[in-house]
């Protein structure tokens, strides 16, 4: 028999049915192979704020209360919900400005009309080391290779981690063996030097999972989306 392979992403996995009906149970629909890749969320602040590191933004912040603002991509989106976790983890009054898309945010955050952005890795390692934005820590358990030296919000909130991924998976009662045998075929794709070039150029970690490692990544951050969603007010009835 054949089974249907499902590419998804963080968003539509762990977010969008937690905010609005949608046709499928991701706890109970899908069983996961392989992570493609990971693009953890990247935190920058506009360069006119007075901090070059994250303890040194969070004292301003906390010295500014309700003066300072953050944008997202859209109202539900990974870095509206990555602010708002941030801003509630670090005691910080921040408002939310919602764009139609991650591109005009980035725009006002260059410019200094925006003063902090999670923005996925694609998007702001083009102005690391610019002195346009500040990067000041990456939502990660580690550095990312292409920003050696912004370090992970984690070193000074425990856990703080939060990836927009992508990954493949089957239905629920797919045989464990089918799941083994396709997640073989991701990693030996994602081996190929030119495979895990191309990604890193964009900002995306190449991964290539087992089942059992994609399985562990759901349920460990899954709690932290749930969190962030409940701050922002988006959880369905």
């Amino acid at each position: 028999a054949g089974f249907l392979l499902a590419e998804m992403e963080a968003a539509q996995f762990a977010v969008l049915p937690r905010i609005q009906k949608v046709g499928y149970d991701p706890a109970h629909d899908f069983q996961p192979v392989s992570i493609v890749g990971i693009s953890p969320s990247v935190l920058g602040i506009a360069a006119r704020i007075p901090a070059r590191s994250l303890d040194a933004f969070i004292d301003y912040a906390r010295a500014h209360p309700g003066a300072l603002n953050y944008g997202s991509g859209g109202s539900g989106s990974i870095g509206h919900l990555a602010g708002a976790l941030f801003a509630a983890r670090a005691g910080l009054q921040m408002t939310h400005v919602p764009y139609k898309g991650g591109a005009p945010a980035v725009a006002d955050l260059v410019a200094g009309s925006l003063d902090l952005y999670f923005g996925n890795a694609a998007e702001l390692i083009p102005y690391a080391g610019s002195g346009r934005i500040t990067l000041l820590a990456v939502a990660a358990a580690a550095p990312l290779p292409q920003l050696p030296g912004v370090p992970p919000i984690a070193g000074r909130f425990p856990g703080f981690t939060l990836s927009s991924w992508n990954g493949y998976l089957l239905p629920a009662g797919a045989p464990p063996e089918v799941a083994e045998r396709l997640a073989a075929a991701v990693g030996r794709a994602l081996g190929e030097p030119a495979t895990r070039a191309s990604l890193e150029r964009i900002g995306v970690t190449p991964v290539g999972s087992s089942p059992e490692a994609f399985a562990r990544l759901l349920r460990e951050e899954q709690p932290r989306w749930d969190e962030a969603i409940r701050l922002t007010g988006l959880a369905a009835p």
